[in-house]
């Protein structure tokens, strides 16, 4: 018999089957010194792990501490701890779960470790990435892919949505923290990958097919280690949140603020007593009414050219020591009133009958709107004089007073300011005038050229302070002298000058005087007045 033909004996069947695994483990150039080496880095993995619970530990007795002494500022980012550590315990124990499921296909009972014999198993891996997880009781049964009913998920697709889910709710904790939002999105990335010839990976199989059981587990350490590095900081965090829109402040003051910038004696002062503190080392930005506050120490300054209520608005900017800025706006007003000091002689206390009186009214302190002004034996209305606001009053009984009553509403309260009377006077009788283009003349030595080029006779008052007063002449006469001395008199209807009183002009000679006389007009008091006679000279 050939040794060909021999059959192999046991020790033969030993070394072969030695032969074959080495043979595999050096075609997958996984050498036991390269398992060992996953074994001590997942035992390294597994003491971050601790010294982070410890950490996160620590972290909850100075939480614990801070929600007793100020439960009102703290229990918000307590709650939120509370969230993160559920969301990491979840996704740390789905992990564990894995791994577990790998050590039971590997030993063939459920353990936290594998035994020195299973480091280098290949399949399993494999194997438990499509496995069916069922999610009521977060465990895994044996399956194959792409088989599973009644809602079950593949573990491997589990896990990778599982981080994905657990990467955007921690970037939503510390959203305003861009630098960290970056940091988490590269530790928990599961986007696809290129292997070798351009092949791209899926997130799960470069984690389980073809690895190596303690490749796979400590892998699943490494990403459990994250989880828990990634708590630690985000507890941390949030605890920083609990001062951080605190103001540093090194300088109290006590500050008396009134509540009107104006009081009328009646009224009620009013102020708020405040402490106000501040942070001397950073002056805040501050803005009135759009305009930058310039003032180191905050003090606002602007003329007063008018009366009345002044209202103005701004904001105050400061940054906190987290680097935000808060914005506080503000408004408020002042009044500014006219000097209290007035000159008004007795004797002009007096109104005309039938004409637009102008009278300033003003209350200091108080708006316009919050004023009222009463008249009687008089109409009014508001209007202007000198560009300036105030009543127009118009008596209508020469001889009666006109009373003028100030009310204002203050507090609430309408109260009586100031009352006032004036005599209501018919106005003064007018003058005549002969009108022409050049202007108004009022009587006296006059050239011939001039005075024919007059059309009409009016009346006006001759006063700079009744102005606008208009009068219409119902007619008048002219009275001239012929040459035996007799009285020639021509009448008009109306204020015009007739063509016969033109004529009789045209004869006059130099020296010749003439009268205007019986000059009727009426004003707008409806009394029809004589005027006094003009007296003309030819020059």
């Amino acid at each position: 018999m050939s040794a060909s033909n021999c059959p192999e004996t046991p020790r033969q069947k030993m070394i072969s089957m030695m032969y074959l695994v080495y043979t595999a483990l050096l075609a997958l150039n996984v050498s036991v010194q390269i398992l060992d080496g996953y074994k001590l880095v997942e035992k390294s993995l597994d003491n971050s792990i601790d010294i982070s619970v410890a950490r996160n530990n620590s972290l909850e007795a100075q939480f614990q501490n801070a929600l007793a002494q100020n439960p009102g500022r703290v229990k918000e980012w307590d709650d939120k701890r509370i969230a993160v550590n559920n969301a990491s315990d979840s996704l740390y124990n789905f992990i564990q779960g894995i791994k577990r499921a790998i050590v039971a296909q590997v030993d063939g009972a459920p353990n936290d470790t594998l035994s020195s014999g299973g480091l280098g198993e290949l399949n399993i891996p494999s194997v438990i990435w499509r496995t069916k997880y069922n999610p009521s009781g977060d465990t895994l049964t044996q399956g194959s892919w792409g088989i599973g009913g009644g809602g079950d998920a593949l573990a491997g697709k589990e896990l990778e949505d599982r981080i994905v889910h657990y990467r955007e709710y921690i970037n939503s904790i510390v959203a305003k923290d861009s630098v960290k939002v970056a940091s988490y999105n590269k530790t928990f990335n599961t986007d696809p990958v290129k292997a070798e010839g351009g092949v791209k990976k899926s997130f799960t199989s470069r984690i389980f097919e073809d690895m190596p059981a303690i490749a796979a587990i400590t892998m699943l350490t490494k990403y459990q280690n994250d989880v828990r590095n990634t708590q630690a900081e985000v507890i941390q965090w949030l605890h920083g949140q609990i001062d951080a829109g605190d103001f540093r402040v090194n300088k109290i003051q006590a500050l008396a603020v009134p509540v009107s910038g104006y009081v009328l004696r009646g009224g009620t002062y009013e102020a708020q007593i405040i402490l106000a503190a501040t942070d001397s080392t950073k002056k805040p930005t501050i803005t009135v009414n759009g305009a930058t506050l310039t003032d180191p120490n905050g003090i606002y300054k602007t003329g007063c050219g008018s009366v009345g209520v002044k209202k103005y608005q701004g904001e105050i900017k400061m940054k906190k020591p987290d680097g935000t800025e808060v914005s506080y706006p503000f408004k408020s007003e002042y009044t500014v009133g006219e000097p209290t000091a007035t000159i008004s002689p007795d004797m002009l206390n007096v109104v005309y009958a039938g004409y637009d009186n102008p009278i300033s009214v003003s209350v200091p302190g108080v708006a316009m709107s919050d004023v009222t002004v009463s008249f009687t034996n008089a109409s009014s209305r508001k209007g202007q004089y000198n560009h300036n606001e105030c009543y127009i009053v118009r008596p209508s009984h020469p001889g009666k007073m006109c009373d003028v009553t100030v009310t204002a509403k203050i507090g609430g309260k309408s109260q009586t300011m100031a009352r006032k009377s004036f005599r209501i006077k018919a106005l003064p009788p007018p003058l005549a005038f002969l009108r022409s283009a050049k202007g108004d003349f009022p009587g006296g030595k006059i050239q011939k050229a001039n005075l024919l080029n007059c059309t009409e006779v009016v009346a006006k008052l001759d006063d700079d302070l009744l102005t606008g007063v208009k009068y219409k002449v119902f007619g008048f006469d002219m009275k001239s002298f012929d040459s035996m001395g007799n009285t020639v008199v021509t009448t008009s209807n109306s204020g015009a000058i007739t063509g016969d009183m033109q004529a009789k002009m045209k004869r006059l000679a130099p020296g010749k005087t003439f009268y205007i006389s019986g000059v009727k007009a009426q004003g707008p008091d409806g009394v029809r007045r004589t005027l006094p006679a003009v007296e003309i000279v030819i020059r």
